[in-house]
């Protein structure tokens, strides 16, 4: 697809962002000048997990869903809209997608901006590098909050050798 946003219009979508609002003018039209657009149908996957992944994508219209699992089992673990930004973990590492992200409305269109290119301008502005990464880290401290709630106990592990009484036992442990 030949983009429909001029260089100009990437740049005022990437001013939008609260990681880039800082950045000299001559280098965020530098960074839309290398950035690619792309859209998407409804239901059309945009990367899948475990793929190794190379690009941070910035959702310009429509929306985004991110799910984790396989076939049945794959559950939604977000949706996000115009201004969010996802793929951040392989922009950083290469390594494989840590989720499936599938556009949910047609006519989504992202900025894709490959790996090599955001390091390199991240060089040249660590403090959009510092911002990302802030945002990564509220993520991980979600995730860590959800962790919390689910953990659960694990049981007490009893061999048939030691002598127990039911007192002993935690009450859904116990024989009726």
């Amino acid at each position: 697809m030949a983009s429909q946003l001029s260089t100009t219009d990437k740049l005022v979508h990437l001013r939008s962002l609260p990681a880039f609002r800082l950045v000299a003018h001559d280098d965020l039209r530098a960074l839309a000048e290398r950035c690619q657009e792309k859209a998407y149908r409804s239901g059309e996957r945009i990367f899948t997990e475990g793929e190794l992944g190379s690009s941070l994508f910035i959702i310009l219209r429509g929306t985004v869903g991110i799910a984790q699992g396989a076939g049945a089992r794959m559950t939604e673990v977000a949706r996000l809209g115009p201004g969010s930004y996802f793929g951040e973990f392989a922009i950083f590492d290469g390594g494989p997608r840590t989720a499936t992200a599938s556009a949910t409305e047609a006519g989504s269109t992202l900025l894709v901006l490959d790996r090599q290119t955001f390091i390199q301008f991240g060089e040249k502005n660590p403090k959009v590098l510092l911002e990302i990464i802030r945002g990564l880290t509220r993520s991980v401290r979600r995730l860590n909050d959800q962790l919390r709630v689910l953990k659960v106990p694990a049981p007490e592990v009893v061999s048939e050798d030691d002598e127990v009484s039911e007192g002993d036992l935690p009450p859904r442990s116990r024989r009726l």
